[in-house]
């Protein structure tokens, strides 16, 4: 590859990495473009790609983003996934097609500014979508609130009970 297609693969690679939300990188030895083909589609729906990338470029590409801790899982058959939305959603979609798929591994990830070892990943992987982690905040938040309005309502409920047994056993109104 002449020089300078290299410089516009690290430029173009750089560019993916400062839009990236995280990054996964992987071993992908023995598996078949059929099977690359597949996780590429199903990090698609999230803004996700699956690129390989010649090491050395990928080398460059972190050094020149700033991630250099990720510089030493650059080594062997290399390929990254650069997603650009869901960190969670990503990490789930690469855990489970290597657990489809055993010849494809996760060496490690960069997520919010932090290398993450493989078993961080599973753990990070573990976790519920963020949908599903705002709406629990969102519900956590707004229990107190609910409490406070049964616990206002509950006297005045309480009350209209009792008027409504005066009433019915003097007989003033039939219930």
């Amino acid at each position: 590859m002449p020089k300078a297609e290299k410089e516009a693969a690290v430029q173009t690679l750089v560019e993916k990495l400062k839009q990236a939300t995280s990054v996964f990188i992987t071993d992908y030895q023995g598996l078949k473009m059929a099977e690359l083909d597949e996780l590429r589609a199903k990090l698609r729906p999230l803004q996700g790609e699956y690129h390989v990338v010649k090491n050395s470029l990928t080398r460059r590409a972190f050094g020149a983003v700033g991630w250099d801790t990720c510089v030493p899982q650059v080594e062997g058959p290399t390929a990254l996934v650069i997603d650009r939305s869901d960190p969670i959603a990503a990490a789930k979609i690469g855990i489970e097609f290597a657990k489809e798929h055993e010849r494809l591994k996760l060496r490690a990830g960069w997520v919010e500014g932090r290398l993450l070892t493989s078993g961080e990943v599973k753990t990070l992987a573990a976790l519920p979508s963020r949908p599903v982690l705002l709406s629990r905040c969102v519900q956590m938040m707004a229990s107190p609130l609910y409490r406070f309005a049964t616990a206002l309502e509950t006297p005045l409920r309480q009350l209209v009970l009792v008027l409504q047994q005066i009433a019915q056993q003097t007989g003033k109104v039939e219930g």
